[in-house]
């Protein structure tokens, strides 16, 4: 930007990195702005500055930036997946799971999609589809088989069985890669909301992706009345510039 401030692929990156490795929300959509001034028909940007809008719970702009990067650009499985993410933040689920399905045709390795449709999933209560997109979507995890049980055996209710296998993901696996936000999810599905705001203070530390979108996530629902859930938030509002080397 220093040697062209008119390159809206710079403002789109720069916008980028501010919000989900700085947490400037501020300069994020300054630069959001920018680079769509500058280049309205850019759908990265749309994309981006949608899912943007969505975390700060403005979900009818994001809806309508996600449209248009989707309509853009059709066949990338990435905009497919916005849009199907957007619409699971705002509670229609079959509108979700169709542009998850249609990301997955264009790209059927695309592990955000898997995770995301997982989502979708557990709140439709489709128990075993859930877990097995939700293992498609897992990165290479040491303890991945079983965190994908404990999934399940959350889903079903099986409070005990989820105590014993998440001692043991965090015993195989934790150390080498914190699997913070996967047990916080596991945690929640299970209705042990303790625990899970344990995980969700830990991926708060690591900066989580996660947390970014914590107040917009159905996942996360039956959390919002404990005052934790109100600390995390402002935490995260807060958070701008107080990243950890």
């Amino acid at each position: 930007l220093e040697i062209d401030d008119s390159l809206a692929e710079a403002h789109t990156a720069l916008a980028n990195a501010s919000f989900s490795y700085d947490w400037d929300f501020a300069m994020a959509e300054k630069e959001f702005q920018l680079a769509l001034d500058i280049n309205p028909d850019y759908a990265t940007a749309r994309h981006w500055y949608g899912l943007f809008l969505a975390s700060r719970n403005r979900l009818d702009e994001a809806l309508s930036e996600v449209q248009i990067a989707q309509k853009l650009d059709p066949v990338s499985a990435v905009n497919n997946a916005g849009l199907a993410r957007c619409s699971y933040y705002r509670r229609e689920y079959d509108q979700a799971t169709s542009y998850y399905q249609r990301a997955l045709e264009l790209d059927p390795l695309f592990e955000p999609a898997h995770l995301g449709l997982a989502l979708v999933l557990l709140q439709q209560g489709n128990i075993g589809e859930a877990v097995e997109e939700f293992g498609s979507g897992l990165p290479d995890l040491e303890s991945s088989e079983i965190l994908l049980e404990a999934l399940e055996q959350a889903a079903l209710g099986n409070v005990e069985k989820v105590e014993a296998l998440a001692a043991a993901v965090v015993e195989k696996d934790g150390k080498a890669s914190p699997p913070s936000e996967y047990l916080a999810v596991v945690y929640t599905v299970a209705g042990r909301n303790d625990d899970a705001f344990v995980w969700l203070e830990k991926a708060l530390e690591e900066r989580s992706e996660l947390m970014l979108y914590l107040g917009v996530d159905p996942i996360f629902e039956s959390l919002k009345d404990d005052s934790q859930f109100e600390s995390l938030l402002r935490r995260v509002d807060g958070a701008s510039g107080d990243r950890q080397n």
